[in-house]
C-alpha cells in the first residue's frame, strides 16, 4: 500500500517569495497537494535503477530510428526530423528533458513502465521547485527530495 503523509503547511508562501505565483491555482485548478508519497530508500534506489535502464533503452531506440531513417514508421513529420537528427549526432546521446511515468515498486511489487513524457518541460517547475518548497515549508529534509535537478 502506498504510504501518504499529510503536510501541515502549504508551500505557497515560499513559491510566492520566489515569484512562482502562477503555480498557486488562482486562475486554474489548484496545482498543489497537501500530501506527499513516502518512499523507502530501497524503493527509491529501485526506481532510480529502473528509470536509468529505461532511459538508456529509449535513447538506443531513438538512435536506431535516426540511424535507419525510420521516421515514417513512427509518424514523425519532416519538419521535426531536421530538429531531431542533428541533436543526436552532435552529442551521440539523446538531448531532452523528460519524465518517466512508473507504477508499482512498493511492497515488493515490480516496477512497470507506463509512459515516457518528453514533449514539454512542464515537469521541471514541479520537480525543481514545488517539491522542494513543500519539503521546506513543512520543515522536512530537503535532501530527501528524489530527483537529480538542482533546487533554487
Amino acid at each position: 500500500m502506498v504510504q501518504l503523509q499529510t503536510l501541515n503547511a502549504s508551500p505557497a508562501a515560499h513559491l510566492q517569495k520566489m515569484g512562482w505565483d502562477w503555480l498557486l491555482g488562482k486562475d486554474t485548478m489548484p496545482y498543489l497537494t497537501s500530501e506527499v508519497v513516502v518512499v523507502r530508500k530501497k524503493e527509491a534506489e529501485a526506481y532510480w535503477q529502473a528509470a536509468e535502464e529505461l532511459y538508456q533503452m529509449l535513447v538506443k531506440a531513438g538512435q536506431h530510428v535516426m540511424d535507419h531513417q525510420l521516421w515514417d514508421q513512427l509518424g514523425i513529420p519532416e519538419n521535426l526530423r531536421e530538429l531531431i537528427g542533428p541533436a543526436g549526432r552532435m552529442t551521440g546521446t539523446c538531448i531532452c528533458m523528460a519524465k518517466l511515468d512508473l507504477s508499482g515498486g512498493v511492497e515488493g511489487q515490480p516496477i512497470k513502465f507506463i509512459e515516457f513524457n518528453a514533449d514539454t518541460a512542464t515537469c521541471l517547475p514541479e520537480t525543481a521547485v514545488v517539491q522542494w518548497a513543500q519539503l521546506k515549508a513543512n520543515g522536512m529534509d530537503e535532501k530527501a527530495q528524489f530527483n537529480t535537478l538542482l533546487r533554487p
